[in-house]
């Protein structure tokens, strides 16, 4: 619509609404016209941003602090599992990994190792722990890091139930690298040499440049 015709529209509907009249009957639509014309108002707002998981960490701390360490390692699994947002499967992928920040691997490490400490001030539970003893001392064989941890039997693999909050807090016999071990997930095999998401802990991975 030529906006130079606005004055001509104006001037009647102003003069009869002062004279306490209405609107001429052709003001309604040709207004809807001019409006018509309006470009579409835009704003600046940016776009909604995913909202990232808050992570607590209090309760872990409890279960540790008080030596209930199989309820510790639970606790460990179900934060790692909210970080990813995978609620079912297990921890057993390079992309799963990447989703969880350096300083959530960093405080489940610290915090387990603070809480497993020995007398001699030795820790004996955290990942770092494990990846240690996995790299240096088992030399990356499977069966000799089981034998190590307290995984592994008698040439045997043991399962999840199988280990005990008694032999846990047993500090200056328990082996090193004990726990944790649920991180694999809730529906990882019972065998505790299943565990893949260990394997995303060493060095060379992402995850695994985040521990000391």
């Amino acid at each position: 619509m030529d906006k130079n015709i606005l004055p001509l529209i104006i001037a009647p509907v102003a003069v009869a609404l002062l004279a306490g009249g209405t609107s001429p009957w052709w003001y309604e639509p040709l207004s809807k016209l001019w409006t018509n014309d309006l470009p579409p108002t835009l704003t600046n707002d940016p776009p909604p941003t995913p909202q990232t998981p808050t992570v607590s960490y209090k309760l872990l701390e409890h279960y540790l602090k008080h030596g209930y360490f199989m309820q510790a390692d639970e606790e460990t699994s179900r934060i790692l599992l909210q970080i990813t947002d995978n609620l079912v499967e297990s921890h057993n992928s390079h992309k799963d990994s990447e989703k969880i920040e350096c300083s959530v691997y960093q405080t489940i490490d610290n915090l387990w190792k603070k809480y497993s400490e020995t007398e001699s001030g030795k820790s004996k539970f955290g990942f770092s722990i494990q990846r240690r003893i996995w790299e240096i001392d088992a030399g990356s064989d499977g069966d000799d890091f089981g034998e190590r941890v307290g995984w592994k039997k008698n040439g045997n693999w043991l399962t999840y139930n199988d280990l005990t909050n008694s032999r846990a807090r047993n500090l200056e016999e328990v082996p090193a690298g004990y726990l944790p071990s649920k991180f694999r997930g809730p529906s990882a095999n019972p065998s505790l040499h299943t565990g893949l998401m260990f394997y995303l802990l060493l060095s060379r991975f992402p995850a695994g440049k985040c521990l000391p």
